[in-house]
């Protein structure tokens, strides 16, 4: 049995429904979309360990979010109320607290 998400998927162009909401349009391939992520990722997480944060708190969370997406995807930072593709991030309105 084949893991299908273990396959390298790096030239795998990605989906309009994926590109509607990214900010660079040049990236069309997963490989550059995974490079992109992890250098902004990379930002967020210098700025979440390099001071001290109540973590638990949603505008923390929110701006980690934001932080970790902002030069790739428009809705960083945001509820959405879709899934994304392949499950990039889980911040979504479902995880939000009632009232929110």
């Amino acid at each position: 049995m084949t893991d299908l998400h273990a396959a390298d998927d790096h030239a795998t162009p990605l989906t309009p429904a994926e590109r509607e909401d990214l900010i660079p349009t040049h990236i069309t391939l997963r490989s550059e979309l995974n490079e992109l992520e992890q250098q902004n990722i990379a930002t967020g997480n210098r700025w979440a360990f390099g001071r001290r944060h109540v973590v638990t708190r949603e505008s923390f969370l929110k701006s980690l979010h934001r932080r970790m997406f902002e030069r790739v995807w428009r809705w960083a930072g945001k509820y959405r109320n879709r899934t994304q593709s392949r499950c990039r991030s889980s911040f979504n309105r479902g995880l939000a607290s009632p009232g929110h």
